[in-house]
């Protein structure tokens, strides 16, 4: 399984390049130190977003409502989420 770091928070530390007139490149070390990030498959996401695009609002005065026969959609909304993407 990948792993996967922000790469954002890494400072170019080896390999010089008179080019660009500094370090170009990221030490093996800084990249292991790195917290892992929490990574979602973007298949999962969008595989979520099709079954949340399906669920049926009431539309009144063309305003989407969040309510569907006496409960709120959130709650489905979380379950889809939870189903697909996980806790």
């Amino acid at each position: 399984m990948a792993e996967y770091i922000d790469r954002t928070q890494l400072e170019p530390d080896t390999e010089w390049s008179d080019y660009d007139d500094g370090f170009v490149s990221y030490s093996q070390s800084q990249i292991r130190s790195m917290p892992k990030a929490d990574v979602v498959e973007r298949s999962k996401v969008d595989k979520a977003i099709e079954e949340i695009e399906k669920i049926d609002l009431i539309v009144h005065d063309g305003i989407n409502h969040y309510y569907k026969d006496g409960e709120e959609v959130i709650t489905e909304v979380l379950e889809i989420l939870k189903r697909n993407i996980g806790e």
